[in-house]
């Protein structure tokens, strides 16, 4: 494996192929595996490919929490999936869907970061930092 991730009892690994994939595992109450596992999304015991990234090329993953990032360092995409609280994913609109589960969330991303539970830091390109998700304690915003 190239690396591993882990967030609020879900765990991502992302193996060290020439064109790698990516593995999810644990809690998936918030859909943060991206993908279903049965009628009420509950754990997945042992690490399961996630199918709708493995045309991507993910150079790095991340977890927030409930949230799962994947970074396609080629096009600078970032994916993402889970729980929405507080616009953590980065987007307020996003609304849970019943089909789709990994999301496209931002384009020109160099770096992503996962904060403790309810925020979330990018780099862009440009070298801006962006925070989003909760603030009620004076986690970073620019």
């Amino acid at each position: 494996m190239k690396s591993i991730a882990s967030g609020y009892r879900h765990f991502l690994a992302l193996s060290n192929e020439e064109k790698p994939k990516v593995y999810a595992w644990g809690y998936n109450r918030r859909k943060q595996l991206g993908f279903i596992t049965n009628k009420n999304n509950d754990s997945v015991k042992k690490p399961t490919l996630i199918e709708t990234l493995k045309e991507e090329n993910i150079e790095q993953i991340c977890c927030s929490g409930h949230c799962s990032f994947f970074l396609n360092k080629t096009t600078n995409v970032l994916f993402g999936c889970g729980n929405n609280s507080n616009g953590k994913l980065g987007k307020p609109e996003f609304k849970e869907e019943k089909k789709v589960y990994v999301h496209k969330l931002h384009e020109n991303v160099a770096n992503v970061f996962g904060g403790h539970s309810d925020h979330t830091l990018l780099i862009k390109t440009d070298g801006k930092l962006y925070g989003f998700g909760c603030n009620y304690s004076g986690n970073p915003f620019f």
